[in-house]
């Protein structure tokens, strides 16, 4: 990841890449935009890999007062953001880069195996009536084959065992 972080940076493109991306920026209006997000990006990177923190803090302090108040949405939403947190911004430089992102990884972690471990909801429940097993139903008339006891249909019912018992005494 810091290999994608490095060569994303403007200094670290080559030549040709350059050209293609101010070319792009040239080409129409509606990349400055784009543009100026992506210098605002790299002037907020540009404060954490400062060998002595007392220079990237005045580069974060600035990145602090001046977003919030960009008129583009893409840069002012996460000024607000980073002003809401400016304590907690600003003491990766007084800390010596002390930061909590170990703890937050392991909270992610719990947090995956917590979600995944949950006992379904109601919803999630099989039925309790599931193909495989059979539920009772009540005996309707159907009809049976052709009986033997005088050529004509049967209707099935409680009583068709009965009329058969009583036509094999015809017999």
């Amino acid at each position: 990841m810091k290999l994608a972080e490095d060569q994303s940076r403007l200094e670290n493109l080559t030549a040709k890449q350059q050209i293609r991306l101010t070319t792009a920026i040239e080409a129409e209006s509606a990349h400055d935009e784009v543009f100026v997000v992506r210098q605002c990006a790299q002037h907020l990177r540009f404060a954490y890999p400062q060998e002595d923190l007392a220079e990237g803090r005045p580069i974060a302090e600035k990145v602090v007062d001046t977003f919030r108040t960009s008129p583009i949405p893409e840069i002012a939403r996460p000024g607000r953001t980073v002003r809401c947190w400016r304590d907690a911004f600003l003491a990766y430089f007084t800390t010596h880069r002390a930061n909590n992102g170990g703890t937050e990884a392991a909270n992610g972690i719990t947090e995956l195996h917590r979600r995944r471990a949950r006992l379904p909801q109601q919803a999630q429940l099989p039925a309790t009536h599931t193909a495989r097993r059979r539920r009772p139903h009540a005996m309707t008339p159907t009809r049976c084959p052709k009986s033997r006891f005088g050529g004509h249909a049967v209707m099935m019912s409680e009583g068709c065992e009965r009329v058969l018992m009583e036509g094999a005494a015809f017999r």
